[in-house]
C-alpha cells in the first residue's frame, strides 16, 4: 500500500487520521461558530430584516411569543420501513461517506403529520473501535411535514458514543453526538407558516415520499447550516453536518427518483486510482461506456468503470463515477466508487476538495482553486495529481482507506475519453520518415533537463502540402524522471518555403500530473484575424525560419521594443520562456521531397508545372506549384 505524504489542512479542507485508530485527529476541524442562541437561531434582529417584509399582522408576533405546533400525542403507529442517508457522522469522520440504510418509520397518533425513525442509527456500519453504539437506550429522529411539500427535523440525540480512550466507558470524556437542527429553531422560534412563506430554502423538501434537507440556507446576507453536530466542549461552536446536502430520508414504500441514462457510447478510461493505492498495480486503460444525463447535459457517469480491468482484486459490480463538465472546460466527480473490493472494503476515492464544492458551489472553488479540478479539452477529461494553495501543494484526488487518506492520481495520468475523442482525423496524413528534433523547450523549462537531440517521425497532409505534424515528437526524449507518458502531436505549416508556425504542439510529457503543452505567440493574432502575411510583414522573428529543410527559431522578437517570447509553456497560470538557449532545430526527413524529379507521380501523362499566377514553368525552382498530371492537378512544393 502506498501511504500518502500530504493532506489538505486548511479550515475548509481535510484533515489527516492516525493510522492506529479513532483520535482527535480523526475528526473533521470544520467548525462553525455559534451565530445565536442555539434556542433562537437565527432570527436576531440583523438576521430577521428578510422577514420583516411580511405583513404587519403577520409580524407582530415575531419575537414575542412564538406559536407552536399542538403537541404531539404520546401514541405511536409503526408504517414500515423506509431508508436514512446518514449526512451527520459522515461529516464528523474523516473517512466516513455518507450511508443509507434501513429504518423504522413511526406515525403519530394524533399528529399526522408528524414521524419518527426508530433508532436511526441501528444499522449504520461502525468502522471505529472506540466509537459506540448504544443499542440498549431507545432514540428518535423526529420530523414533520408541511403543506405536502416540506419537513423540518428536531434535535436527537445519534445513540452514538465517541469514547475518550483515557477514561472509563460513561465516565466524564465520552460524549454523546447529537444532531442539532437550525430549521427546528426557526420554526420553533418563528413559526412554520412564517418560515415557510418568507424563507423556505430553510426547510427540508418534501415530494413522493422523499425528504432532502439542504446543507445551507441564507438570511439576511449571513449563510446558515441547516445541520450542526454537537459533541464535547461545544460552547463556543458546533461542528457541521451535512454539508454536502445529502441528508435523506425515504418513507416506506417511496424511491428515490433514478437519473435517465443515455449512452453515448465506448469510451476510454485510464486508471491511476487502483495504480496508485497497490505497488503491484500498474496504470491501466480500459473501454468503458460513458452516458449521459438525459435532464441535464452537463452530467455523466461511467458505470461499472473497472470491469475490464487486469487485476485480480474483486468486482462487486457496483462501481461508478459519476461527474460534471462545467463549460467545456473543466470537470469535477461527485461520486468515485470503482466496485473493487480489498480487505472487504470497497475502494472509492473523492475529490479533495468535494466538501467545499457542497457547501460552496462548485464555480466559486473554481475560481479559487483551479488546479484542484479536472481540465476538459476536446472529449478529453485529464487531472493534475497536486494543487497548489499558498506555499502548499495537495492531492487533488484521495482514497480513503482504513482511517488513512491515500493519494490517488500519482502518476497524473488519470484520464476519461468520450467516445466523440476518438473521432477519424480530419487530415488525411501520410508518414513522410524519421526527423531529427532537437529540444530547447523542456530543457527551458524543466531545471534538471538538457538540450538533446532525437529522432521524430514526421508526417505530411496529402490535401495540403505545406501542413506537417510531428508525431509523438517526445517519445524518444530521454530524463531520469519524466517521460512521454501520454499521446503527443505537434502539427506546423511551413509558409513561402521559408517561414513556419506551429498551431498545436502537446509534448506528452507529464510534468508534476500535467500534460505539457508549447504555445507558439504567434497563434494569438493569427486565430484573432490577422493574416499570415501580416506576421511575416511586420513581426517576421515570431516565426521559425526554414531553410534547407531545417526549421529554427530565435527566443524572443521585438514587439514595440518590448521583448515577447517566441514559444512559451503555459504552467499555473503563467506563460514560461522556452527555447532559451535558441537550440530547438527541427531536421525534416531526407526522403522529403525536395525536386521535381522527386515528386512526379507514375503517370502516362507528362507533369506540366504552373505558378501560383497560373504561369507554365518548364523548370521549376524552389517554390509552390502547380503540377498537372492528365486530368489530375496537385499543388506541390519544390525546394
Amino acid at each position: 500500500m502506498k501511504k500518502s505524504y500530504a493532506l489538505l489542512g486548511s479550515a475548509l479542507l481535510l484533515t489527516a487520521t492516525a493510522a492506529s485508530g479513532l483520535s482527535d485527529s480523526a475528526l473533521r476541524t470544520h467548525r462553525i461558530a455559534k451565530q445565536a442562541n442555539p434556542e433562537k437561531l437565527p432570527l436576531t434582529e440583523a438576521a430577521s430584516a428578510t422577514l420583516r417584509k411580511a405583513s404587519a399582522e403577520t409580524i407582530s408576533s415575531l419575537n414575542t411569543d412564538s406559536p407552536r405546533k399542538e403537541a404531539a400525542s404520546d401514541e405511536w403507529t409503526s408504517i414500515g420501513t423506509g431508508t436514512y442517508t446518514d449526512a451527520i457522522l459522515s461529516d464528523f469522520f474523516t473517512t466516513v461517506e455518507p450511508t443509507t440504510f434501513d429504518v423504522e418509520i413511526e406515525q403519530n397518533v394524533a399528529d399526522p403529520d408528524t414521524y419518527r425513525i426508530v433508532n436511526p442509527y441501528a444499522n449504520w456500519t461502525n468502522p471505529y473501535s472506540n466509537v459506540t453504539y448504544h443499542d440498549e437506550m431507545t432514540n428518535y429522529l423526529v420530523f414533520h411535514i408541511y403543506d405536502g411539500r416540506y419537513a423540518w427535523i428536531e434535535d436527537f440525540n445519534t445513540g452514538v458514543e465517541f469514547v475518550d480512550e483515557e477514561t472509563p466507558l460513561g465516565d466524564e470524556g465520552d460524549y454523546f453526538l447529537k444532531a442539532l437542527s437550525n430549521t427546528a429553531a426557526l420554526v420553533d422560534y418563528n413559526g412554520i407558516d412564517l418560515v415557510a412563506s418568507v424563507l423556505p430554502s430553510a426547510l427540508a423538501t418534501y415530494e413522493n415520499g422523499v425528504i432532502r434537507q439542504p446543507a445551507t440556507y441564507t438570511n439576511g446576507g449571513r449563510t446558515y447550516y441547516s445541520l450542526l453536530l454537537e459533541w464535547a466542549d461545544c460552547s463556543d461552536s458546533y461542528y457541521i453536518a451535512n454539508s454536502g446536502g445529502d441528508f435523506m430520508i425515504t418513507m416506506p414504500g417511496a424511491t428515490v427518483p433514478q437519473t435517465e441514462w443515455v449512452s453515448l457510447g465506448t469510451g476510454k478510461y485510464t486508471d491511476d486510482i487502483l495504480a496508485s493505492l497497490f505497488s503491484d498495480i500498474d496504470v491501466e486503460t480500459m473501454e468503458v461506456e460513458i452516458m449521459q444525463d438525459a435532464d441535464d447535459p452537463t452530467h455523466f457517469c461511467i458505470p461499472n468503470p473497472y470491469a475490464a480491468h487486469s487485476a485480480t482484486l474483486t468486482n462487486n459490480g457496483n462501481g461508478m463515477l459519476e461527474f460534471y463538465v462545467i463549460d467545456e472546460t473543466y470537470a469535477y466527480f461527485t461520486k468515485m466508487n470503482t466496485g473493487i473490493v480489498f480487505g472487504s472494503t470497497e475502494l472509492n476515492a473523492k475529490m479533495n476538495v468535494s466538501s467545499m464544492i457542497s457547501t460552496y458551489g462548485h464555480s466559486m472553488v473554481y475560481s479559487v482553486y483551479p488546479d484542484a479540478f479536472l481540465q476538459y479539452d476536446n472529449g478529453i477529461i485529464t487531472a493534475s495529481t497536486y494543487f497548489v494553495d499558498g506555499e502548499d501543494e495537495y492531492p487533488v484526488l484521495l482514497i480513503p482507506y482504513g482511517g488513512n487518506n491515500y493519494i490517488a492520481n500519482k502518476s497524473g495520468m488519470l484520464c476519461i475519453e468520450f467516445p466523440s475523442a476518438a473521432e477519424e482525423d480530419p487530415y488525411n496524413w501520410e508518414p513522410l520518415g524519421t526527423g531529427r528534433f532537437t529540444d530547447d523547450f523542456l530543457a527551458s523549462f524543466i531545471p534538471d533537463a538538457e538540450i538533446s537531440t532525437f529522432d521524430v517521425e514526421v508526417e505530411r497532409d496529402t490535401d495540403n502540402p505545406d501542413h506537417y505534424r510531428l508525431v509523438d515528437p517526445y517519445a524518444n526524449w530521454q530524463h531520469d524522471t519524466y517521460s512521454a507518458s501520454a499521446p503527443g502531436v505537434a502539427e506546423f505549416y511551413i509558409v513561402n518555403d521559408a517561414y513556419a508556425y506551429f498551431p498545436k504542439f502537446v509534448t506528452g510529457v507529464r510534468y508534476e500530473g500535467k500534460i505539457l503543452e508549447v504555445s507558439h505567440n504567434v497563434m494569438g493574432p493569427l486565430n484573432n484575424g490577422m493574416t499570415i502575411d501580416d506576421v511575416i510583414a511586420i513581426f517576421p522573428e515570431s516565426l521559425a525560419k526554414y531553410e534547407d529543410g531545417v526549421l529554427t527559431a530565435t527566443a524572443t522578437f521585438d514587439n514595440g521594443g518590448t521583448p515577447f517570447s517566441v514559444f512559451q509553456i503555459p504552467y499555473n497560470n503563467a506563460l514560461e520562456r522556452v527555447n532559451l538557449s535558441e537550440a530547438f532545430r527541427l531536421e525534416m526527413p531526407t526522403d522529403t521531397p525536395n525536386s521535381v524529379s522527386e515528386i512526379e507521380t507514375e503517370s502516362e501523362f507528362p507533369a506540366v508545372y504552373y505558378n501560383l499566377q497560373g504561369a507554365r514553368v518548364d523548370n521549376p525552382a524552389a517554390g509552390i506549384y502547380i503540377r498537372v498530371c492528365g486530368d489530375r492537378a496537385d499543388k506541390v512544393i519544390v525546394r
